[in-house]
């Protein structure tokens, strides 16, 4: 929007504004959520919604998987929201790639994923610790089946794995 007060709104580094209009900024939303707590305080601040998902998803057989591949979370976007979020632009796809591969290499990335009882993936989700930050990048889930809520039980096995520590969900 022009007149738009960028310092303002997204905080960007004041020595490296955009100097061109064609840049389009978008709004996000983001959470931050203290895992100092315990796993129980955690779980009773989630959203009936989301605390209703988790236990719905608990009820179907589900491994959790440490170290998910790359080109396993990129082929679970690819296979399933590509149609509803379209295809990552130009090399986004590479530097997501080559971000998620440097980053485990340093010990500061982790790709995580659920899979159903035969195995296949169901969700999967890429973090980056930073800072005392648990940076939530990018995600995937499978759409096949939607009265399974596949990313919010992923995302709950990671808060339980952190609570207790002196570290931001964000």
């Amino acid at each position: 929007k022009k007149g738009l007060n960028v310092k303002k709104y997204y905080c960007l580094n004041e020595k490296n504004l955009f100097s061109h209009n064609y840049w389009e900024l978008m709004p996000c939303l983001t959470n931050h959520l203290n895992l100092k707590n315990t796993t129980e305080e955690l779980f009773k601040k989630y959203s009936e919604n989301t605390r209703m998902n988790i236990k719905n998803a608990r009820e179907v057989k589900s491994n959790f998987v440490k170290d998910l591949s790359a080109a396993d979370l990129l082929n679970l976007y690819r296979n399933n929201q590509e149609e509803k979020h379209g295809k990552l632009k130009g090399d986004e796809e590479l530097i997501l790639e080559k971000l998620m591969l440097a980053s485990k290499a340093k010990k500061m990335g982790v790709s995580v994923g659920c899979t159903d009882e035969q195995g296949k993936l169901k969700a999967g989700a890429f973090f980056v610790w930073s800072h005392g930050r648990l940076i939530f990048l990018f995600s995937a889930t499978d759409l096949s089946q939607q009265k399974v809520r596949w990313l919010p039980l992923l995302i709950d096995q990671c808060i339980a794995h952190d609570a207790g520590k002196e570290m931001i969900l964000d």
